[in-house]
């Protein structure tokens, strides 16, 4: 069964790419935050492990909920509180197999069993933070990190608006 989950998963994550690249292939430019809520989209969509996925945006080292689908999440998080805040204060991806190991997890989910959470950057600066959730144990590892860390890189240099004529 956990090799028909991870075969399952990179057919997601192929998909998740290439639909990614297309989007950013569009005319005319296709602005950051559209490519960051089409990113959340095709997660979503095309990884079954996932509970909950979104964007946490960083406001004075502060975490607020932006984009994101799933269950009523957290609204917002303090500076080092929980995966997402310890990300943030790092700036370096952090994947937990058990969230329930993990010192000072906050809970939005009661469910939630696994994490994986990717600074994101636009512009040179750190503007937040991606969070995935799984109710499996276990269902991120180095594979995801390397795909997600990628995904998250190809829309960092999008324009945050386009100046039509």
């Amino acid at each position: 069964m956990a090799g028909l989950q991870l075969e399952n998963k990179q057919k997601g994550y192929d998909v998740i790419e290439q639909s990614l690249r297309g989007l950013l292939r569009t005319a005319p430019p296709l602005l950051w935050e559209s490519a960051l809520v089409s990113l959340i989209a095709l997660l979503k969509e095309h990884l079954g492990v996932l509970s909950w996925v979104g964007f946490y945006r960083n406001h004075a080292g502060h975490l607020w909920i932006g984009p994101y689908q799933g269950k009523l999440a957290c609204l917002y998080l303090k500076p080092g509180q929980g995966v997402c805040g310890k990300a943030l204060q790092t700036k370096s991806t952090i994947v937990v197999d058990d969230v329930e190991k993990f010192i000072g997890h906050v809970y939005c989910d009661p469910l939630a069993r696994s994490e994986i959470v990717i600074p994101v950057f636009h512009a040179g600066a750190l503007v937040g933070v991606l969070d995935l959730d799984s109710h499996v144990p276990g269902a991120f590892n180095a594979t995801d990190q390397i795909v997600l860390e990628r995904l998250v890189k190809e829309i960092e240099t999008l324009p945050d608006r386009v100046i039509l004529d």
